[in-house]
């Protein structure tokens, strides 16, 4: 009888297509026990197993990133459709020097409760976007907060498939991406 894949291993797997020519991928590495605990007290909120276990290894603060070549940094001033902002899926995470606020669950946690939702722990977000979280409520629920109204969605669904349909998504963005820039002329 096989084990139930964890959460670590479902991710790795939805990430199985995405190209080391095309994405950068980095992490922060694991958080310790001392930072989750300083986390669950920030939030006044217990992190759900999963994405506890999730904290204390490789994944933690997991970035999914165009690269630049395919996808360049907007310039300030720049307009477009907003996926063209949107580069890359972050694994939030918690604790050390190597997380930017911008993958920290603690810095989105506080996003979250100036829109009014605070019985969400912060999973992952699209990267560049400010608005939509995915998140875990205490008993377990996968939740989408969006930050802009304050509402949030019950997805129906498990962490790992909503991550995987956002690495898909992130895929596709990409490609659009790069055949954008080659009607332009600029690849």
């Amino acid at each position: 009888m096989s084990e139930t894949p964890t959460l670590h291993d479902e991710l790795v797997a939805a990430l199985q297509d995405t190209s080391r020519d095309d994405y950068e991928i980095v992490a922060a590495g694991p958080a310790t026990e001392e930072q989750v605990v300083a986390l669950e007290a920030a939030l006044g909120l217990t992190v759900p197993a999963p994405l506890r276990a999730l904290l204390g290894d490789r994944l933690n603060g997991l970035a999914v990133l165009a690269r630049t070549e395919l996808w360049p940094a907007p310039q300030v001033f720049d307009v477009g459709p907003a996926w063209t902002f949107w580069p890359g899926l972050v694994v939030l995470g918690v604790g050390g020097e190597d997380l930017p606020g911008w993958a920290s669950i603690e810095e989105r946690a506080e996003g979250l409760r100036e829109a009014g939702i605070t019985d969400v722990v912060p999973a992952f977000a699209v990267y560049g976007d400010g608005d939509r979280t995915w998140g875990l409520r205490p008993d377990g629920s996968v939740v989408l907060a969006w930050a802009s109204s304050g509402e949030v969605d019950v997805l129906g669904t498990d962490l790992a498939s909503a991550y995987r349909e956002e690495v898909v998504a992130l895929h596709q963005r990409t490609a659009d991406m790069v055949a954008l820039r080659r009607e332009r002329g600029e690849l």
